[in-house]
């Protein structure tokens, strides 16, 4: 069953689960040990994880509630992904921001990740790209996958980078010194959105008169992104984003964008960032030091 699946079958037994009862279910699948996860955050005291890795049950046991640390994550992960070890490994494994498939709002399940590949697929046909969650817990490692993917595919070079967000001159060299990596602009948006993509957008459409008007435009949604109330920072480009969507497929006269804003992005954006763009060459260095 498709992880996205599991997990939502995994919610709704919750729900329709009786006062007074309990459900057990031994399972390695993602989808359903991330959705476990977010009902334990979401319901304390009614969802628990019980390791049952290396117990002699011919023995009595004694199991306890487990935490979920980075070793828990670490067990479960290896297991989950083992079936996957008679496969060719990538070369590369890049982790980046962005919810996880199987957590969250599946429409934007993986966004970075599916962005990266579309924009990548051809210089780097051999790197993976998988979303690990927020910027900390890429930092951290929090789903362990750095240490699974190093147990099963031994000799991959395995990049992490996050979003620059507000980071500070000191933290940017503080995580280089992680060897984590810290893309140059705010966040993909702010590469998917930049003047040379939107020019190539009215080219490829047959509406380069309008270009114009689309700079006008999305200079208007990123100051009253900016302004009060929302306050937002002036290369917060994602907070325009919606804005700027609606005003290309207004002057633009798009056909089959994309149904969102998400879906725009990584669909109609990110196959136009190119080779042959400075866009393409700033977000290459950013991620692979190339």
């Amino acid at each position: 069953m498709n992880t996205r699946l599991q997990s939502k079958l995994l919610e709704e037994l919750f729900k329709l689960l009786p006062d007074n009862c309990q459900l057990w279910i031994a399972t390695h699948s993602i989808g359903m040990m991330r959705r476990a996860r977010d009902l334990q955050e979401s319901n304390p005291g009614e969802v628990v994880f019980l390791d049952f890795d290396e117990k002699d049950f011919d023995q009595p046991q004694t199991l306890m509630p487990q935490p979920l640390n980075r070793a828990f994550w670490e067990r479960t992960l290896k297991v989950a992904l083992d079936d996957l070890s008679d496969l060719i490994a990538p070369q590369r494994v890049v982790i980046c921001e962005g919810n996880p498939v199987g957590t969250g709002n599946p429409k934007k399940a993986e966004f970075d990740a599916h962005c990266y590949r579309k924009i990548f697929a051809e210089e780097f046909p051999d790197t993976q790209f998988l979303s690990a969650g927020n910027s900390i817990e890429v930092e951290t490692d929090r789903l362990a996958l750095v240490s699974a993917i190093e147990a099963l595919a031994k000799g991959v070079e395995i990049i992490r980078v996050v979003d620059k967000d507000d980071k500070s001159d000191t933290e940017i060299e503080e995580l280089a010194k992680q060897k984590i990596r810290v893309l140059s602009r705010r966040h993909i948006e702010s590469y998917l959105f930049d003047n040379e993509i939107l020019h190539l957008l009215a080219e490829n459409s047959n509406q380069l008169h309008q270009y114009s008007s689309l700079l006008e435009r999305k200079k208007e949604a990123i100051e009253r992104s900016s302004a009060p109330p929302r306050n937002n920072p002036s290369d917060d480009i994602k907070s325009a984003a919606g804005a700027i969507y609606n005003a290309a497929k207004d002057l633009l006269k798009l056909e089959k964008p994309g149904n969102n804003v998400n879906s725009f992005c990584r669909d109609t954006l990110a196959p136009l960032v190119t080779s042959g763009t400075q866009v393409y060459t700033e977000l290459k260095k950013a991620i692979f030091g190339l």
